[in-house]
């Protein structure tokens, strides 16, 4: 087996879902068909398909098994990098909004201090519990880490077109309660901002992000100060406002455009 197709049958043949923000073992048929329905929900609006997507996800929150040491390992790796970190993906969205299924722990990282301390990657005492894939996992500022639970992706703050947006967010993450082992996560108005950037250089997860999207300013968005999201570009800014499923009003006071 070639190390490619050993760092993917690792990577999602063992999901994760976060719920009152812990990491769960997910169920791989159920997941395969959850991303089936996003892929048709995408291709036709389709109602039915989105609907289902309600359905896979509560039945993976409710069916998955508890897996916290991934959380504590995955602390004390960053913590033997000593390099700038904060939690986005999935795992963000369940601090800042609900719980929703997702099959890594996605990390924010300063790129260049990674590159700098890559060796210790291969630290015999982190290689009983990690496996790192630069072949598989790297692409630029992009790293794959396999543990017995899931993976960890460390995604460069420096390697995007978005990556003014990528720093904003890690400078100002916050740490996180006992449930998240203090791990820095990002703020709530640059986690939307990661989310549309992530909707647009990759239309197929239209589904997904935007339903990040509304549940994050659903929950946090009345809370927010006026012109929170207002660091956006004009694309970006564009994006946001269609979606419909959002209140306008709310969205022209985050952009700091209402009257």
């Amino acid at each position: 087996m070639t190390v490619r197709a050993a760092a993917y049958k690792i990577r999602f043949g063992a999901g994760i879902v976060s719920l009152g923000n812990e990491v769960y073992l997910a169920d791989e048929s159920v997941r395969e068909e959850l991303q089936a329905a996003r892929t048709r929900a995408h291709a036709a609006n389709d109602r039915a398909a989105l609907r289902r997507i309600i359905d896979l996800e509560s039945h993976l929150m409710r069916t998955a098994a508890l897996r916290p040491s991934m959380i504590a390992d995955t602390k004390r790796l960053l913590e033997h990098l000593q390099v700038s970190h904060a939690v986005i993906g999935g795992l963000a969205v369940g601090v800042h909004a609900h719980p929703r299924a997702t099959d890594d722990i996605d990390l924010l990282v300063d790129g260049a201090q990674v590159e700098a301390q890559s060796h210790r990657l291969r630290d015999p005492a982190f290689m009983k519990t990690f496996n790192f894939h630069p072949l598989a996992g790297r692409r630029g500022q992009h790293w794959l880490l396999s543990h017995q639970h899931g993976s960890i992706e460390l995604l460069g703050a420096g390697a995007t077109a978005h990556k003014d947006l990528r720093a904003l967010a890690l400078k100002h993450a916050a740490p996180h309660g006992a449930d998240l082992c203090g791990l820095p996560v990002v703020a709530a108005e640059h986690l939307v901002g990661l989310k549309l950037a992530a909707w647009e250089s990759d239309p197929k997860r239209m589904a997904k992000d935007r339903g990040d999207i509304i549940s994050v300013l659903g929950a946090q968005g009345d809370s927010l100060p006026d012109g929170a999201l207002g660091y956006l570009n004009p694309k970006l800014q564009a994006r946001l406002r269609g979606v419909t499923a959002l209140n306008p009003a709310l969205i022209e006071r985050l952009l700091g455009s209402a009257p």
